[in-house]
């Protein structure tokens, strides 16, 4: 089989075209900035090669003999006879040898190579057709040139350029490097402050190993404080030694101006300034439809120029930023909470934005400690508590503000710092009884706000504990109390509806009125998320993902982290039950990438969440190693387990749990915690693992009584899913056509295209070579009919387990060969080798030969 990468993350993809590439025999140029793991992506296409029979030739560039004749050669260990200087038949001869394998050239750090040695490389390309492969150092998206060094010039070359690592594969890289899991949150901010460059990224790590701000909490790598060390100056040096001292004082300029608006920027330094900074890779720009945004790149080089130890030339620096921007107060430019940049879907466009998030919400920060600062009272607490949570503060200031705030407080302020120290109790220690303890307590004394505490302490039953008999009652309206009361009471309905599966009740009681505040305490995000929740449940999940988007979009514009969490954890489950899987891929890299630990209810029960769908989607891509990382999160978390789907650990756990061929073990513990929340009265959760546990194994009595249980909800979606299981149970593809357009229309689409591959695989014997022909041409027509894709099939994913043949085939499908080039070496005809790709292509889940490798090699 394939054999995978342990060390180097994140570069499969770009490993298996960079072997299709040599296979044709072309040349290829591999570009990548300093730090971001060219040498090591190198050294693996080079063992992968061998594998495939080639003979490699490895060079390397070496700065100090650039201009030595045959210098990069005797670097590499090539040695001539006589002690002479070597024609170039001679060079060539020694470096071909007399081997018949198939040859390639890689060559590191090929901007160094010297003339002499370029000439023997081009000569054996041109004349024996080596392909030749080169590693060259990226500015600004070109080649670096430098003159007096020759290069291949006889055939173009292909170009395959090494970017960032994303949040995921960083998180893998880091926890090799750590041999353990990795805090998200810590992860987010390495990622951000590196840019995604694996090399920057791991001296930061190791910097703050060597300083005591990362440590090993509870299993859970942690860091605490600033990541910025002094001992990081001579890896940003590196990125700046190029630079002439008026663009590099621009540089400085524009770190200590921090986010700027780029026309404001042009005024201060130039444009043509901006444009050189961009070329040599040290700043992003963002456009917006009215305005240009502008940050510095990797963000670790604003840290540099901001601790300078030259104050004199700092003041100098602000005063001309303030001069320029016109802001005399802090010299700093800061971004208006409405704008945000329209990024293309891109990793390192991701961690551009999250930069800017996290400045924005320290501004917001230092504006409500300001005031909390001036008035000391209940409600700036808990504008200030909200606003250090978002930004990411240590747990211990968020808690000093909780309690230390009071003095000419109103009962609603008060009840509501009350209620948001509940809320504290439960996410940052599990602490439930304690909480509830604090609400009756306190609530006791406030009067008509008393109904707001009680409704809150019913909440945090409902989704921890369980529904309270009196539920109803407590939650029950009453005109005569005031709007804000009346909120409180309406949020708890609706909760508790969605909890218990009356899914329609729950719709109805949102639409009958809207809150009256104007949602700057969360009310209204979170009120409208468990509406479109329970519109997942009735099958109505179109208009749920038209919600998450349209919010998401907003918050996006806002730079609001815990908004963006929110209807970015409702757009997942979206996502995920559609089989839109790339697209989901897409959007939790995105909000992964804001980094901070979500520290009240609504963040925290959003970022669990987003950690559950994660670990799901890693099982179904085939990336097992990931999905750890997510459970080891979820398992890190304080938060009791949840009402809600996929708000518990069980769901996500089963799903390892199956591929790791634990089918009926898994299945039984999903209908243990259906059972479990079905006598807590969270009906909803319930049958949505119960669902699950009658999927991975099929069981007729367990099936009848989920029918059962599903009469009793509104989960329309649910009875569907049931029906659509009933028919794999039945092997009845009559009834495909018709279930799968039902399917689609709830936002289903993947289960509809895996009943599809299912019924087409029913009568392998009849069809051994690609299905049955009726039943994969309606396939292709429900096809069309689908939009925004693309879809993919795969649910619960075992181990792939293929047989010895198949694993050779595979091997050689991973390598780009084509079906007759199998056959030939594998002796085999080529309508066996059709055959055994066929079936691997079904045992994998891959949507082409392109993927088998990608799935394989986890």
């Amino acid at each position: 089989m394939f054999r995978p990468s342990r060390i180097l993350r994140g570069r499969e993809s770009e490993l298996r075209r960079a072997c299709a590439v040599l296979h044709t025999g072309r040349s290829l140029d591999v570009l990548g900035s300093r730090g971001i793991g060219s040498s090591r992506f190198l050294q693996e296409l080079a063992h992968r090669a061998e594998e495939q029979g080639w003979r490699i030739i490895r060079l390397r560039g070496v700065a100090a003999l650039r201009e030595t004749p045959y210098g990069s050669l005797f670097a590499s260990g090539f040695r001539f006879p006589h002690g002479i200087v070597p024609t170039l038949g001679q060079s060539i001869e020694e470096v071909l040898g007399t081997s018949q394998q198939r040859s390639a050239v890689i060559i590191d750090q090929s901007d160094w190579v010297d003339a002499a040695s370029w000439s023997v490389i081009e000569a054996m390309r041109s004349m024996h057709g080596t392909p030749v492969v080169r590693g060259i150092a990226q500015i600004g998206g070109a080649p670096k040139r430098r003159r007096g060094g020759a290069s291949p010039s006889s055939q173009p070359a292909i170009t395959l350029e090494l970017a960032g690592l994303d949040f995921e594969d960083l998180r893998l890289v880091l926890s090799d490097r750590l041999g353990g899991a990795v805090d998200p949150g810590t992860t987010a901010r390495i990622l951000v402050k590196s840019g995604g460059i694996v090399g920057l990224a791991l001296r930061i790590v190791d910097a703050a190993l060597e300083n005591g701000r990362l440590s090993e909490l509870r299993g859970v790598w942690t860091v605490t404080g600033d990541l910025w060390d002094p001992s990081l100056r001579g890896v940003i040096d590196t990125l700046l030694i190029s630079l002439t001292a008026g663009l590099r004082e621009d540089a400085e300029t524009l770190s200590l101006a921090e986010t700027a608006d780029g026309d404001a920027l042009a005024a201060l330094i130039g444009w043509d300034s901006i444009e050189r900074l961009e070329q040599r890779g040290l700043l992003r720009i963002a456009t917006t439809d009215r305005r240009r945004l502008i940050t510095v790149f990797p963000p670790l080089l604003g840290e540099y120029f901001r601790q300078q130890p030259f104050t004199v030339r700092r003041l100098r620096l602000q005063e001309r930023i303030a001069r320029g921007t016109g802001a005399p107060d802090s010299g700093r430019r800061f971004l208006p909470g409405d704008r945000t940049p329209g990024w293309p879907p891109s990793s390192e466009h991701n961690l551009v934005h999250a930069r800017l998030v996290q400045e924005q919400e320290q501004n917001r920060a230092r504006s409500a400690g300001a005031a909390w600062e001036l008035l000391q009272d209940a409600g700036s607490a808990v504008r200030f508590a909200r606003a250090l949570a978002s930004a990411d503060a240590p747990a211990a200031q968020i808690e000093a503000v909780l309690l230390h705030a009071g003095r000419g407080s109103n009962a609603e302020d008060t009840a509501k710092l009350v209620m948001l120290r509940a809320e504290w109790r439960v996410t940052s220690s599990g602490d439930l009884s304690g909480a509830l303890s604090e609400l009756e307590a306190e609530g006791a004394v406030l009067g008509p706000w008393a109904r707001a505490t009680a409704a809150a302490a019913v909440m945090l039953r409902i989704r921890f504990d369980r529904v309270p008999a009196d539920a109803e009652r407590t939650l029950a309206d009453d005109e005569a109390l005031s709007d804000g009361v009346r909120d409180v009471l309406r949020r708890g309905r609706v909760l508790l509806f969605v909890v218990t599966g009356r899914l329609g009740l729950a719709r109805d009681e949102l639409t009958r009125s809207r809150p009256s505040g104007d949602g700057t305490d969360g009310v209204d995000a979170e009120l409208e998320a468990l509406d479109a929740v329970a519109a997942i449940g009735l099958g109505e999940a179109r208009a749920a993902e038209s919600w998450a988007r349209a919010g998401l979009e907003q918050a996006r514009r806002a730079l609001s982290a815990d908004r963006e969490r929110t209807h970015a954890a409702v757009l997942a489950l979206c996502l995920l039950g559609d089989g839109r899987l790339e697209a989901l891929e897409r959007l939790l890299a995105s909000v992964f990438a804001l980094g901070g630990t979500p520290r009240f209810l609504e963040a925290s029960t959003a970022g669990f969440m987003l950690e559950s769908v994660a670990a799901a989607l890693s099982l179904r891509l085939g990336h097992p190693d990931r999905a750890e990382g997510h459970l080891a999160t979820m398992r890190q978390a304080r938060l009791p387990e949840g009402a809600l789907p996929m708000q518990g650990r069980a769901w996500a756990k089963a799903t390892q749990a199956v591929h790791q061929n634990r089918t009926q073990g898994a299945a039984d513990a999903l209908w243990d915690t259906g059972e479990a929340l079905w006598a807590r009265g969270a009906s909803y959760a319930a049958v949505f693992h119960m669902l699950s546990s009658v999927e991975i194994a099929p069981s007729v009595s367990r099936r009848d009584a989920l029918g059962a249980r599903l009469a009793e909800t509104d989960v329309t979606a649910g009875r569907l899913v049931l029906a659509a299981l009933g028919a794999l149970e039945r092997r009845s593809a009559t009834e495909v056509p018709a279930l799968a357009v039902q399917l689609r229309n709830a936002g289903l689409s993947g289960l509809a295209l895996h009943l599809y591959d299912q019924a087409n695989s029913w009568d392998v014997d009849a069809f051994p070579d690609g299905g049955d022909p009726v039943v994969a041409g309606h396939r292709r027509a429900f096809e069309r009919t689908l939009t925004d894709g693309p879809y993919r099939s795969v649910r619960f994913r075992t181990q792939v387990q293929l047989t010895e043949r198949e694993n050779h085939v595979a091997l050689l499908l991973g390598a780009g060969r084509s079906n007759r080039e199998i056959a030939e070496t594998l002796v085999l005809s080529i309508r066996t080798v059709e055959t055994h790709v066929h079936r691997i292509l079904r045992k994998t889940g891959a949507r082409n030969r392109a993927e088998v490798s990608s799935v394989l090699s986890e």
